[in-house]
């Protein structure tokens, strides 16, 4: 279950999707999934906090939401959205068709045998999360990057807008999402005040990857 009900996400979605009508600029729609919530978190997390300024100055022109599939498809109903799709680019009130784009992220190699032992934060473990980093990273990049631009933010543009894009989508979570942050014994959700710490059930926490975007309903935690 996601963060927001469905009439929740529904009113983020029309907000965002109305932002970019304004604007005249694309809305990029970071796919929720129906399972795998916190893996599809870290690996946006992780994205996102990677950027770099120029890439985050691509971010800063354009308006960024979370939502389920059934809840785009209600706005775009053409679209065929399945497991493996990760965004959705659309132009609101532009004559350009919205696009589903599937990352084809590279395997993930094995674990080392001393995983999740002292000797798991050792060198060799480090240089196995940036590499895998990376792999991913270049795998969103190829397969985003190539829609979402159209042409390159002007230098002279380039500080104004990756700061627009690190004080919305980054300090703060793109709607639809929270920032929280993960450990090996659990998830605590930035800026929200929890009865307990959520056990996040993952095996292994990049040490460069703690952050992720959380999608999963938090509602019954929260601290009155």
């Amino acid at each position: 279950m996601a963060s927001w009900s469905p009439e929740e996400q529904r009113g983020l979605l029309a907000v965002q999707w109305n932002a970019a009508y304004r604007a005249r600029v694309p809305l990029l729609i970071l796919l929720i999934p129906e399972d795998q919530l916190l893996e599809r978190g870290q690996l946006l997390g992780e994205w996102l906090m990677g950027l770099q300024d120029a890439q985050l100055a691509e971010l800063g022109r354009v308006e960024v939401v979370c939502a389920e599939a059934g809840l785009i498809q209600e706005r775009v109903p053409e679209l065929t959205l399945h497991a493996k799709v990760h965004f959705v680019v659309a132009w609101p009130g532009q004559r350009r068709p919205a696009q589903a784009l599937s990352v084809a992220l590279p395997m993930r190699p094995e674990p080392f045998a001393s995983w999740g032992t002292p000797e798991w934060k050792s060198e060799q473990h480090l240089a196995w999360d940036k590499a895998r980093l990376a792999g991913e990273a270049q795998a969103i990049d190829g397969a985003l990057w190539p829609v979402l631009v159209d042409a390159p933010v002007p230098e002279m543009q380039r500080k104004e807008l990756a700061g627009r894009a690190w004080g919305l989508w980054v300090e703060q979570a793109p709607p639809g999402a929270h920032w929280a942050n993960s450990g090996s014994c659990g998830v605590r959700v930035e800026h929200v005040e929890m009865k307990r710490n959520i056990s996040c059930g993952m095996g292994h926490v990049s040490e460069m990857g703690t952050r992720l975007l959380y999608f999963v309903d938090i509602s019954e935690r929260v601290v009155p």
